[in-house]
């Protein structure tokens, strides 16, 4: 591949209770000879209200490094790039456009910050916990998410 100009990147997703990886480490191991990079979803949790928590991504990238002995040159960072709302219990991956419609539907929404997962929530003006999941949207601060992970890979 690497004489044609290509590379290989293969897309790992680590379940929330990283004690019991989808991946087994010798299958992670073994492809390291093989594959130029691990792109790494920290992403799509949806638990507790949260898309993509930063300690959950940390965790994820340490195992990835530690556990499965992945060199840190071959870890991408997938990050989210859309949201989610709740219709019911069920999360609703929410795109741009449906970001927009949603801040036009509602024109006093506001952000909401969220210290635990380190991720913003856009909220209508009818926020109230017992209804959240009906008039809010989990939504990623891109700028912060990619500043945090950066930061705390170095501090990690």
């Amino acid at each position: 591949m690497h004489e044609k100009g290509m590379i290989l990147i293969i897309t790992v997703f680590l379940k929330r209770d990283l004690k019991y990886p989808i991946y087994d480490h010798d299958i992670l191991n073994a492809l390291t000879e093989s594959v130029d990079y691990f792109n790494v979803m920290v992403y799509d949790y949806i638990k507790n209200d949260y898309n993509a928590p930063l300690e959950w991504a940390k965790n994820a990238l340490i195992h990835m490094q530690l556990n499965a002995e992945v060199d840190p040159f071959q870890i991408l960072l997938g990050i989210p790039f859309y949201g989610y709302k709740f219709e019911g219990a069920n999360p609703v991956p929410v795109m741009g456009k449906d970001f927009i419609a949603f801040l036009k539907q509602f024109d006093k929404a506001r952000f909401v910050w969220n210290q635990e997962s380190h991720e913003h929530s856009v909220v209508s003006e009818g926020y109230t916990e017992t209804v959240y999941k009906t008039n809010a949207i989990i939504y990623p601060s891109l700028y912060v998410r990619i500043s945090d992970n950066i930061s705390s890979l170095k501090r990690g």
